[in-house]
């Protein structure tokens, strides 16, 4: 009876990111202790938190990264049983004579099928492709978790940075409102100016709600990936991303296993003997005590089905080739849609933070002068309302710019490595 030792490496390799240095509030006290001997305790609060953490927090506790470890297992084992010939049939016949006579007493014949021999290459290599996908899968699944916990922290803190900008612009809009009904009250303005000064500050409360309500969906989402009822504070310092996908994704592999099936099931069925040939040997020993030896092969005659049959996996070879071909053109142009998606994120993401500088220092040359008395409170008041504006684009292009960049990441998938030994 043989037994094998299986020792998978599918190692979940994301594209490393830089470092992004983050600072946790002190709120040790809500967090539980981890569930599980997979779980992962997040650095304590004098330790910064950052996106590299987070990822590794939330593979450590992803039900579907589990499970995919052990598809990898149960292909590895499926893999290790293809190279291997099928389990012989063994049978045994007692015979009791009827006539009188001799006769045969006893035999027994044991027989192997032929078919996986004359395949078996094929066989094989599909096995090996079975084992690659899983693995690769395995992967798939590490890249899209890691990606989609950094994506959810990146949105955390730049919503709460938009929460902040919209509390700014309410409140600016809240002072010209206040300056606009003084101006009516000693009419140096109508009173079309105070309504006009009420709608922006109605319009800029609204936009604080949805903001808010943004920011606890996303705390919300991220503690859900992380496993963990209260969501530490953090803060991420820098954020720049270089992972860059390739075009052998998932979709591409599943596709070269389709045609690595194909491949064969064409080899098992376009052989002389068919699919169902069998080679045995027997012994015979009857009631007189004779005795033999005896061997025995079966096979199928080509006469009916098999032409159609071979025709049919031919064209089903051809069909799933040019489906691979399609996959790859299909991965090329996605790869390309995404680094464009994130090159103009990122631009605008640059763009937006040098208004936001330029609106920062016009508020700044507006606030010396209202202190000199050159200008007045409805001018500064405006001000306000355009840097923090200005605040707000940028937090907003960058959610943009996250969700851009978690794209790329989720098909940045390396090459697995997967090994298996066997052992008697």
């Amino acid at each position: 009876m043989h037994t094998t030792t299986l020792r998978i490496a599918a190692y979940c390799f994301i594209a490393v990111l830089p470092t992004i240095s983050c600072a946790p509030s002190a709120r040790s006290s809500d967090r539980q202790t981890p569930r599980s001997e997979l779980d992962t305790k997040f650095p304590a609060d004098s330790t910064p938190l950052n996106l590299e953490a987070v990822a590794a927090r939330a593979l450590a506790v992803s039900p579907r990264v589990q499970a995919t470890k052990f598809r990898v297992i149960a292909a590895a084992s499926r893999a290790d049983a293809a190279a291997r010939p099928p389990d012989p049939t063994l049978a045994i016949a007692l015979g009791l004579p009827i006539d009188g006579l001799g006769g045969t007493g006893i035999s027994a014949s044991i027989m192997a099928s032929l078919g996986w021999l004359l395949a078996r290459d094929a066989i094989v290599d599909a096995a090996e492709q079975e084992r690659e996908i899983a693995a690769r899968e395995l992967l798939a699944a590490c890249a899209e978790t890691a990606a989609d916990a950094r994506r959810l922290a990146r949105v955390v803190v730049a919503n709460s940075r938009a929460a902040v900008a919209a509390e700014q612009i309410l409140a600016a809009h809240t002072q010209l409102l206040l300056i606009e009904r003084t101006r009516v009250e000693v009419g140096d303005s109508p009173r079309l100016a105070v309504n006009q000064a009420e709608g922006d500050a109605i319009a800029a409360q609204s936009v604080l709600d949805g903001i808010t309500a943004d920011v606890q969906q996303a705390r919300m989402s991220l503690a859900s990936v992380l496993d963990t009822p209260i969501l530490p504070e953090f803060e991420l310092l820098a954020d720049e991303s270089v992972a860059t996908p390739t075009i052998a994704s998932l979709e591409v592999l599943l596709a070269e296993v389709a045609v690595q099936r194909a491949t064969a099931a064409l080899a098992s069925i376009d052989t002389p003997l068919g699919t169902n040939a069998q080679v045995g040997a027997g012994y015979m020993r009857d009631l007189e005590d004779r005795q033999a030896i005896e061997g025995s092969i079966g096979f199928s005659l080509p006469i009916f089905r098999r032409g159609y049959e071979v025709a049919a996996a031919q064209a089903e070879l051809a069909a799933l080739e040019q489906s691979l071909i399609q996959a790859r053109r299909t991965s090329a142009l996605t790869n390309d849609q995404a680094l464009l998606v994130r090159t103009t994120a990122a631009e605008r993401v640059k763009l937006a933070r040098r208004a936001e500088i330029s609106a920062g220092k016009v508020l700044a040359a507006k606030l010396q002068s209202h202190l000199l008395g050159e200008s007045t409170g409805i001018e500064l008041a405006s001000a306000r309302v355009v840097a923090a504006s200005a605040c707000l684009e940028t937090e907003l292009r960058t959610i943009d710019l996250a969700e851009a960049v978690a794209r790329i990441e989720s098909r940045v998938i390396q090459t697995p490595t997967v090994r298996a030994e066997g052992g008697s």
